[in-house]
């Protein structure tokens, strides 16, 4: 039988100052938030530079937060006016007139008639510079249809609503060509949008294309501005068929439908009320002071007369 010899080997370890763990390097503190600046230094600041955007939209904000809006319009417009060849700085304030003349209740109605067209304006000033620009194109759409709701002559109203039909129709065209060269990912809103002006001045004019977000908890159900009623298919009613359809529908940041799929399905039924909802148009969803694209369900009613 073979031995097995085991070695055993000793340690021995000479006495002396125990060693200490290497100590962690020490933390360098965290720098200091940059403080805001007063609103005279943005004055002083926006006078030696009309055209520097940052701080004007810091001083929009600076004025948001005082509940001026009159001074942060007027901040605002001289910013897109010392900045003439960007259509953006005039879209910005077409969304804030958007903003005011929508969420502010208080507003009498003359009052908010004049900020419905001030909207107009300002996105008309963007349009002129780029008649491609699918943001303006949109909120002058929405801003069109709350104007009809204003006018009392049957002629001016059907007016507005025919070129708001125009605008939503090429709104949607661009941004489909848009979807189609992102691979497919709806494009993101390239404007902040108010209350309160951007917090972070510089912020990039173009963020990259954002998911869609579930309707649910802080993401609310956006407000239906235009409906169209489905056409009854000859098919369906000769076939004395009738019911609900129920679709998941993508609405862009701009609120325009932009997808819809069928979820419970009339199959006589699915075309039509495919056809009615990609017409219909929702105020856009705001998260943290920006529009975003969301996802919801919608149903359509089919009922024989």
């Amino acid at each position: 039988m073979a031995k097995l010899t085991m070695a055993v080997v000793v340690l021995i370890v000479c006495a002396g100052p125990a060693q200490q763990p290497p100590r962690d390097p020490p933390r360098q503190a965290a720098p200091a938030p940059k403080a805001p600046q007063s609103e005279s230094a943005l004055v002083a600041k926006l006078a030696a530079s009309p055209g520097d955007k940052e701080a004007a939209r810091a001083l929009a904000a600076l004025y948001s937060q005082q509940g001026d809006f009159d001074k942060v319009m007027a901040v605002l417009e001289a910013s897109a006016a010392a900045n003439p060849t960007e259509p953006q700085g005039h879209q910005l304030v077409a969304v804030y007139y958007w903003e005011k003349s929508s969420k502010d209740t208080s507003l009498p109605p003359a009052q908010q008639f004049a900020y419905i067209n001030d909207g107009i304006a300002a996105a008309d000033r963007a349009l002129a510079l780029n008649p491609d620009y699918a943001d303006a194109l949109s909120y002058k759409n929405i801003l069109l249809r709350m104007r009809a709701k204003h006018e009392a002559d049957p002629a001016q109203k059907q007016q507005s609503l025919a070129e708001a039909d125009a605008l939503r129709n090429r709104a949607m065209e661009l941004n489909k060509q848009r979807a189609l060269m992102t691979g497919g990912k709806m494009p993101a809103a390239v404007n902040p949008a108010p209350p309160p002006p951007p917090s972070t001045p510089g912020a990039a004019d173009d963020p990259p294309p954002q998911a869609p977000l579930r309707v649910h908890g802080n993401i609310k159900t956006p407000t239906k501005v235009r409906h169209v009623n489905p056409v009854y298919p000859p098919e369906a009613q000769e076939a004395r068929i009738q019911g609900v359809v129920i679709l998941e529908t993508t609405i862009d940041p701009n609120g325009i439908v932009s997808d819809a799929k069928v979820l419970r399905s009339i199959p006589l039924l699915d075309q039509a009320a495919v056809d009615a909802v990609m017409q219909w148009e929702f105020t856009p969803t705001m998260l943290n002071g920006a529009p975003v694209p969301v996802i919801m369900t919608v149903t359509v009613n089919f009922t024989l007369m």
